[in-house]
C-alpha cells in the first residue's frame, strides 16, 4: 500500500497519513462489537424543580451531569463487553490522613478535606499500572451511570481529527471548511485551516449574544433549536480570527462544534460513531456512553458522558498509545506532541497549574519535571495521565466554579498528593 505525507508546519511537528497503515490494520472486530444507537430525550424534567431551562445552573449540576439524556437527544454507545466488571485492587489509602496544602488559604488540610469540601468531587477513580486500585464514590454518586464531560470531549474530538488527518482524510493545511459543502466557500473562514484548529491556539472574538444564540441552536438552552449545523452557516458567524487564550467555557465554543462537522464530512462517518469504533469498543467498557446531539441529531463537540470507570479507563488507554508501544490507535506524532518539553513559563491563562503548562489539541501539559497531561473540563471534572508513574486519576466534581485559578491549584494538590501516596 502507498500513502502520501501530509506535513504539517508549526511547533516542529509532523502528521504523516502514513498512520493510515496502522489504522487500516485494526481488527474489524472493533467496528462489529460497537453500538451506536439513537437515544430520544427524556421529559427535559428531573423532579419538581430541575428543567430544560435551568438543568445547568449551579444548584442542579450534581444531579443532572448524570442525567443529561433527560434533556437532550443523544447516541448511546455500548460494545459487547459492556458489564464485565473489572475488580478493583483496593489500596488502603486514608484520604483523612494524607496531608495536603489547601490552595484557598494556604494552611495545612487532609486530602480528604480538598476533595469533599473545596473540589466538590463526586467520584474519584485511580489506575496504577493497568489496575484499578482506587476509586471513591460521594454525594450518592451512582458509579455506573454515563456523566457529560462538556468541554473535557473537546481532547477526544482532537484525536479524531488527528486519526482523520493522518488517514489523510482532512487535509491539514487547508481551510477547514472545505470539506463543508454549505461552507466550501465562505471567505471568513479561508484563514483557518484544519491544524490550526486542532492545535486550539486560535479562536474567534465571541459576543455573548453570540455564544447565547449558538447555545440556543444546539439544544443547551432551550427545549428546541435550528440545530448548530445551521448556525455555523451564517456568513455573519465568523469574524476575525484572534489569540485563543484558557480553557474552554463549560459548553465548549462554536468552533469545536465546526471541528467536529468537518471530522464528519471528511471521514464519513459521526464523531460518536469514530469514538465508539476506534477507542470505546477497544477500551473495554464496564458501562454505556453517551454523545449528545443538537435537535437536528448531528452530535456536539461538548457531549460525550463517560462513567468514572470508563473515564479513568480512556485514560489507560491514552498510556498505552505512547510512541513504540505499538498498542495504541493514536497517532504517535500527536502523544509525541502532546508530550514535547515545554520551555517559557507556559500560557499565562493556567495560574494555579505548575509553571510551563500548556495547552495543546485541547489538552493540557503539565508544566515540570516528568510527562504529564490532563485533560480538563468544567467543573472540577478531569483526567490526569501521568506516564512515567503509569498512573491515571480520573475525578468528578461540582464545584461552583467552571474554571478559576484556584480550582486548577486545587486539582493540581490533588493529583500531587495521590501520585505520592497511590
Amino acid at each position: 500500500m502507498i500513502t502520501k505525507a501530509v506535513s504539517v508546519k508549526g511547533r516542529g511537528h509532523h502528521l504523516s497519513a502514513g498512520f493510515g497503515l496502522l489504522l487500516a490494520a485494526m481488527p474489524l472486530l472493533a467496528a462489529e462489537r460497537c453500538s451506536h444507537m439513537p437515544q430520544a430525550v427524556g421529559e427535559r424534567r428531573l423532579g419538581e424543580w430541575i428543567h430544560a431551562d435551568n438543568w445547568l445552573d449551579a444548584g442542579s449540576r450534581r444531579a443532572t451531569l448524570a442525567a443529561a439524556t433527560t434533556f437532550m437527544p443523544a447516541f448511546r454507545l455500548s460494545t459487547s463487553s459492556a458489564g464485565d466488571r473489572t475488580q478493583t485492587k483496593t489500596r488502603t489509602l486514608e484520604f483523612d490522613k494524607i496531608p495536603v496544602k489547601d490552595p484557598a488559604d494556604g494552611t495545612r488540610r487532609d486530602l480528604a478535606f480538598l476533595l469533599q469540601t473545596r473540589l466538590d468531587a463526586d467520584a474519584l477513580v485511580v489506575i496504577k499500572n493497568g489496575q484499578r486500585v482506587v476509586e471513591r464514590y460521594w454525594h450518592g454518586t451512582p458509579p455506573n451511570k454515563p456523566r457529560l464531560l462538556l468541554s473535557g470531549t473537546r481532547p477526544v474530538l482532537s484525536i479524531l481529527g488527528a486519526i482523520t488527518v493522518s488517514q489523510g482524510r482532512l487535509a491539514a493545511d487547508k481551510s477547514v471548511a472545505r470539506p463543508i459543502a454549505p461552507l466550501a466557500d465562505n471567505a471568513a473562514l479561508r484563514k483557518l485551516s484544519a491544524r490550526r484548529l486542532l492545535e486550539g491556539d486560535v479562536g474567534y472574538g465571541w459576543r455573548a449574544a453570540d455564544i447565547a444564540d449558538w447555545q440556543r441552536a444546539g439544544g443547551w438552552t432551550a427545549a428546541s433549536g435550528e440545530g448548530v449545523r445551521t448556525w455555523l452557516t451564517r456568513l455573519e458567524t465568523w469574524t476575525a480570527l484572534a489569540p485563543r487564550h484558557g480553557l474552554s467555557p463549560a459548553e465548549g465554543r462554536p468552533e469545536d462544534d465546526l471541528l467536529a462537522w468537518a471530522i464528519s464530512e471528511a471521514s464519513g462517518s459521526s464523531p460518536a460513531r469514530l469514538f465508539c469504533e476506534q477507542f470505546f469498543a477497544n477500551m473495554r467498557p464496564e458501562d454505556i456512553a453517551f454523545w449528545l446531539t443538537d435537535p437536528g441529531g448531528h452530535e456536539l463537540a461538548a457531549g460525550l458522558a463517560l462513567s468514572p470507570r470508563d473515564h479513568a479507563k480512556f485514560g489507560q488507554l491514552l498510556l498505552d498509545a505512547r510512541p513504540g508501544s505499538k498498542r495504541g490507535r493514536i497517532p504517535d506524532w500527536l502523544i509525541e506532541a502532546l508530550l514535547a518539553p515545554t520551555s517559557g513559563s507556559g500560557d499565562t491563562a493556567l495560574a494555579g497549574l505548575p509553571a510551563g503548562s500548556t495547552l495543546r489539541y485541547g489538552f493540557v501539559r503539565l508544566g515540570g519535571k516528568g510527562n504529564r497531561i490532563a485533560l480538563i473540563g468544567p467543573y472540577g471534572t478531569s483526567l490526569l495521565v501521568d506516564f512515567d508513574r503509569r498512573l491515571v486519576v480520573a475525578i468528578h466534581a461540582s464545584h461552583a466554579d467552571a474554571d478559576s485559578a484556584l480550582l486548577r491549584a486545587t486539582l493540581q494538590e490533588v493529583w500531587h498528593s495521590i501520585a505520592a501516596a497511590a
